[in-house]
């Protein structure tokens, strides 16, 4: 079976600049690769429009493009002479129903992360509504987002997504991390991770610290890059941060990423608006470290009753204080810690991959096949 994974156009992989999407495209693709039985093309934009084969066991092939729709077409030129017999799109419906229409008799996967292009800015309702009620299969990284797909785009009860978690992305999975027996510091460290964004809540962990701070040795770090648009909003937080012990890292590759993690004690996920999954939070977790997180959207479902706790008036810094002030105990800390690790071990990409595996047979199944009509 050849299974050809195609990336969004707008960050590279190996994913040097960050995206989620770009972790999880990559380490989806090592994962199903294990399979003999199986051949995984990974599309991306790059520097460069050749195959790749270093440290793969999957053929990762670079598209250097001037722009987004260059970008499609190249796509589209590699289907027609790869010949894969399922194509799977991440997290862009709009270029997924092109897909479909020109290809309607592949096997055609979209595995939607998030809400953000089924949005109008991406897609009109009309095309949400065809291209996720006509490809063989819709994958949703949480039931949340599954079932806030189905209420926003208006689909009928009988729409039914696969709901496949991620795993936990290397290196943050560390051998030996079942040891982790983590101590709290002096003073106790937060940590921030994502982009620099008023929707990611950063301006209520930094507020969350002042109140804190009164009465607790507390500092926090912000790990993560500003998009341009925000530039006002990074300013807001600088100044903000100015009377308190804040922290900004800017953004870090994977592996610089995994040792700020074990240098903290608590991640901070103070999300205000919809979060899909989240998962920085199972990283984190997998690092020993409690998450103090919205409870909102996906989440939960990373987090988990064991994982840390969930803070249902996020709106309010004290709310997050109060919740991160209640693991000040060393012990109590630990015990959370421990828990912590104990989530996240529930995610991996062998399991992912199995269940994603499943989903292509079944594509590929005409006996299962779905008829599909008004594309």
């Amino acid at each position: 079976m050849h299974i050809m994974i195609v990336a969004p156009e707008d960050l590279p992989i190996p994913p040097r600049r960050g995206g989620s999407v770009q972790i999880y495209s990559t380490h989806l693709c090592k994962a199903i690769s294990q399979r003999e039985d199986i051949q995984v093309t990974l599309v991306s934009p790059g520097v460069k429009a050749t195959p790749s084969y270093d440290q793969t066991d999957y053929n990762h092939i670079t598209l250097e493009c001037s722009s987004s729709d260059q970008y499609w077409t190249r796509v589209k030129r590699l289907i027609d002479s790869l010949h894969p017999q399922v194509v799977q799109v991440e997290n862009r419906p709009k270029q997924t129903l092109q897909l479909r229409r020109m290809y309607p008799a592949k096997a055609m996967v979209l595995n939607l992360h998030s809400l953000t292009f089924l949005g109008p800015r991406h897609i009109t309702s009309a095309d949400a509504r065809r291209v996720l009620s006509s490809v063989h299969a819709v994958v949703c990284n949480s039931l949340d987002l599954a079932k806030t797909v189905r209420e926003r785009i208006g689909l009928a009860d009988r729409w039914q997504p696969s709901v496949i978690y991620p795993g936990v992305t290397q290196p943050f999975q560390k051998q030996g991390s079942t040891n982790i027996d983590k101590t709290p510091h002096d003073p106790f460290r937060l940590l921030f991770v994502g982009r620099v964004i008023r929707q990611k809540g950063v301006h209520i962990a930094i507020d969350a610290v002042k109140i804190l701070q009164r009465q607790l040795p507390v500092k926090l770090t912000i790990v993560g890059r500003t998009p341009p648009w925000e530039r006002v909003y990074r300013r807001q937080l600088v100044r903000a941060a100015a009377n308190a012990n804040v922290t900004f890292a800017g953004f870090l590759t994977p592996d610089r990423l995994v040792d700020m993690y074990a240098a903290h004690d608590i991640l901070v996920c103070p999300s205000q608006k919809h979060e899909a999954f989240g998962l920085v939070n199972i990283e984190a977790m997998m690092n020993g470290l409690p998450v103090i997180a919205s409870h909102l959207g996906g989440i939960p479902e990373a987090v988990g009753a064991e994982g840390g706790l969930l803070v249902h008036n996020f709106h309010n810094p004290s709310a997050f204080a109060r919740a991160i002030r209640s693991l000040q105990d060393r012990q109590t800390y630990q015990q959370y810690s421990r828990s912590a690790l104990k989530q996240a071990e529930k995610f991996t990409w062998t399991a992912s991959a199995s269940q994603f595996i499943e989903l292509y047979q079944s594509a590929l199944n005409p006996a299962q096949e779905k008829k599909h009509t008004d594309i």
